[in-house]
């Protein structure tokens, strides 16, 4: 898997990327007055912590009116400690749409929550990574609509930026860096149906 970068403040990316438009900054400021939205795009499928099929979604933010043709994409992605939180969360469309009218695509993903009971640190760490399993399966499919499917939304598939809050940064943060098979928790029993593929997921 190509490298997924992890931004909190996507501060050095904007100032790399400044491209200048009549009405501002290009990814720095918002030049654009609109946004469309596509919403509830299922990107895949895994077993949650209890055992059952959950069908996987996203949201996907455009500038309305935008005629690039290879925008980088940054993930906004919600929090709520792997037992609440949505990607329709209030702040998590704030950030969505705010971006989007600088220029990005942006996406809000939902991912699987819960973690089963008793509640320790085995528990909390497989919730942490059936997360990240659903942020790389995510960032694939993203991926996949610029390289199979014509490149729907007019993406750079090499600039993809993950943000979240909370639960959502920890996610993003173990995507980008967790990358050695060594490097996996021995206490995740991998063998678990919500659990398997690794550092990738099924």
């Amino acid at each position: 898997m190509r490298s997924l970068h992890f931004a909190c403040l996507i501060l050095l990316f904007i100032l790399s990327c400044k491209k200048t438009d009549l009405n501002g900054t290009r990814y720095e400021d918002e030049v654009f007055d609109k946004v469309k939205s596509e919403k509830n795009i299922e990107y895949g499928e895994n077993i949650n912590f209890v055992g059952i099929n959950e069908k996987l979604h996203l949201d996907i933010y455009e500038p309305k009116g935008d005629n690039e043709t290879n925008r980088p994409v940054i993930f906004f992605t919600h929090g709520g400690g792997f037992i609440t939180g949505s990607k329709t969360d209030q702040c998590i469309v704030k950030f969505c749409k705010d971006f989007a009218k600088k220029g990005y695509v942006t996406v809000s993903m939902h991912y699987r929550i819960g973690i089963a009971l008793p509640v320790n640190e085995q528990h909390g760490l497989e919730a942490v990574i059936r997360a990240m399993h659903d942020a790389k399966a995510a960032v694939r499919f993203i991926r996949k609509t610029a390289g199979e499917d014509g490149n729907p939304y007019n993406i750079d598939p090499d600039q993809i930026y993950f943000a979240g809050i909370s639960a959502g940064a920890i996610t993003g943060l173990q995507a980008a860096y967790l990358d050695q098979e060594s490097e996996l928790p021995v206490e995740v029993d991998f063998s678990k149906k919500s659990l398997k593929g690794g550092l990738e997921g099924s």
